[in-house]
């Protein structure tokens, strides 16, 4: 059996540097926003250039701090992707404002520009876009969107941690950067997390009231917060592993381009375009395929596991039907929908997997 993604094989390469540093955690009791998290968020904004970086309890509180920090929320409208996991539109109704979808393109699966543009109204306030499964939004086109309307740019980099744009990391485009470090993330903790970066001192100011409840110290409640504080166990095994990131990284590049230059030739086989001067990172190998289901049965019955993400656009989620959003608005989403299907793909997967994987879809199509 294949797996579609086996974390256990990765923690062989680093073990006993993360038990050594989780022991150091446990002895000395520091396991709420200490050490560990301080260094990690140091790291992550040495790493991408930015002055701030806040570690907080998941993704999706990355999303929903980022707008709130801006004052985002009931009456306002915010454009985003139909094409992605919910959390992102959950985010934006979390803040009480109206998610609004900008349809997809086809071939990169990422929101077009030219939809955010038509959606945008007089109570559009913000755009969160999704580099998805790690390939970065056409993001020349979009920020100059945002800045000529006067639209906070919130990036949603769960997939994209290390991805760029014309040499430029994905999540320093815009006003706030929000990343998800769930375990099966191309840089994963081992529980949840979550971080913001930012180059605002404001932003970065209100994002660590609100994860800890809006405290400005032990006794003295400033504004609404919550608790989503990341904490020092999971901080200290990203510390680890982001040592090994370009390593893991690079391992990933080098499987999907093996996946997508020898399905080149099944024309029923079709990979997510990448962008010219963009850095895929492939936290998730997704491609267009017009007989998927079957194709996805005959893989299962021959010990390959896949997966779909996504086979629901958000609109057509029984939560997100009160937003009675027309097809129209997602039509390309909606059929594209149909025919994605993602791969195994992560950094301890043996290339002869793959080639058994690519030999099992040839033999499908009678190649």
């Amino acid at each position: 059996m294949i797996p579609f993604v086996d974390i256990s094989k990765e923690f062989e390469l680093f073990k006993n540097e993360i038990t050594s540093r989780l022991n150091k955690v446990l002895f000395n009791s520091d396991f709420i926003l200490g050490e560990e998290v301080k260094n990690f968020e140091a790291n992550v904004a040495n790493l991408y250039n930015v002055q701030y970086a806040a570690g907080v309890g998941s993704g999706t509180d990355a999303i929903k701090f980022a707008l709130k920090a801006a004052n985002i929320g009931e009456g306002d409208e915010v454009i985003t992707t139909p094409f992605s996991f919910v959390a992102t539109t959950g985010a934006i109704l979390q803040t009480g404002a109206t998610p609004v979808f900008a349809d997809i393109n086809p071939e990169t699966f990422n929101i077009e520009p030219d939809k955010i543009e038509e959606a945008i109204t007089d109570k559009t306030k913000a755009v969160v876009i999704v580099h998805l499964f790690g390939n970065p939004c056409s993001m020349d086109k979009i920020v100059k969107i945002s800045k000529k309307r006067g639209l906070l740019l919130i990036e949603d980099c769960a997939h994209s941690f290390g991805s760029k744009y014309k040499s430029k990391f994905v999540g320093t485009f815009g006003n706030a950067g929000c990343f998800s470090f769930y375990p099966s993330k191309n840089l994963g903790a081992y529980g949840d997390g979550g971080m913001i970066i930012t180059n605002s001192s404001e932003y970065y100011r209100k994002y660590k009231l609100m994860r800890n409840h809006g405290l400005n110290d032990k006794n003295e409640f400033v504004i609404l917060g919550c608790n989503s504080r990341l904490d020092s166990i999971q901080a200290a095994i990203l510390n680890v592993k982001i040592e090994y990131f370009n390593q893991f990284a690079e391992k990933r590049r080098k499987l999907a381009k093996l996946y997508i230059e020898k399905l080149s030739e099944i024309e029923e086989i079709i990979p997510q375009k990448v962008e010219e001067d963009s850095f895929h990172t492939y936290n998730i190998l997704t491609l267009r395929v017009k007989t998927r289901d079957k194709l996805k049965e005959f893989l299962n019955k021959n010990g390959i596991s896949c997966a779909v993400y996504y086979p629901t656009p958000i609109p057509e989620q029984p939560a997100m039907k009160f937003l009675k959003t027309e097809k129209e608005k997602y039509f390309i989403a909606s059929n594209i929908s149909k025919q994605v299907l993602s791969l195994p793909l992560y950094p301890a997967l043996p290339e002869e997997s793959v080639i058994n994987i690519i030999s099992k879809i040839k033999e499908f199509y009678g190649k």
